[in-house]
């Protein structure tokens, strides 16, 4: 699962009442019995792409980025120890002081043993969105299926609905239409690692809490990227 940094929050700031109910999200999904890799993003702390604001080369406003994942992810981890969710904090690149060191083998213990794992520092490197390490985890720890949970819209649409009125919702596409035609829905290295690996992609609303709750109960929500 992808949780985008926009989700818990606006305009470089924490908004704890959007961080409760990620963490509520994710106690409904532990107790389904569901185990989860959840990436965290940061652009609600920071953003590589604001490092000239700062007279930052891209390289370090990246590692920023990467940072402010890691204290999204404690924040998180807070809060569902609060909530009597085991959770686990894995972490690379710069956030390395942060949880455990991500290793595979030590991720899938952890899933199996019923945590949820929470993966701060992104892939660990500058010139990555955090959706890269999102398909990248499903691939690495066996998961059925990527949940993107994103703020501000409520799915997939054919342009942004934000600028275009005429933007059509999709309630489903295949991933090789979505690169052909451009959609920004997720990162385009993200969306073909996806397509290349066989995994689908879920794209639900971070607005209802309980949207992660309703694609693994399947139920209608969002809209879905097929591995085609």
């Amino acid at each position: 699962m992808k949780i985008s940094g926009e989700s818990l929050g606006s305009g470089q700031a924490l908004e704890p009442a959007r961080l409760r109910d990620v963490a509520l999200s994710l106690a409904a999904v532990h107790t389904m019995g569901v185990s989860v890799t959840v990436v965290v993003g940061g652009g609600n702390i920071f953003r590589g792409d604001r490092g000239a604001d700062w007279q930052l080369e891209r390289g370090r406003a990246d590692t920023v980025g990467m940072l402010a994942t890691g204290i999204n992810a404690l924040l998180l981890e807070g809060l569902l120890n609060g909530l009597d969710v085991p959770t686990q904090v894995f972490s690379r690149g710069p956030c390395a002081g942060i949880g455990r060191q991500y290793l595979r083998d030590e991720v899938v213990e952890a899933l199996r043993s019923g945590h949820t794992v929470l993966l701060a520092g992104g892939m660990g490197v500058s010139g990555f969105s955090t959706d890269v390490p999102a398909v990248h985890a499903a691939i690495d720890t066996g998961a059925d299926a990527v949940v993107m949970v994103k703020y501000g819209v409520d799915g997939i649409y054919s342009a942004d609905p934000a600028s275009d009125p005429g933007a059509v919702f999709l309630r489903e596409i295949s991933a090789s239409a979505a690169l052909e035609r451009n959609l920004r829905v997720m990162d385009a290295a993200a969306l073909d690692l996806a397509r290349q690996s066989g995994k689908p992609v879920h794209v639900v609303p971070a607005a209802d809490m309980w949207s992660v709750k309703c694609v693994l109960e399947g139920k209608e929500i969002g809209s879905l990227l097929l591995p085609a």
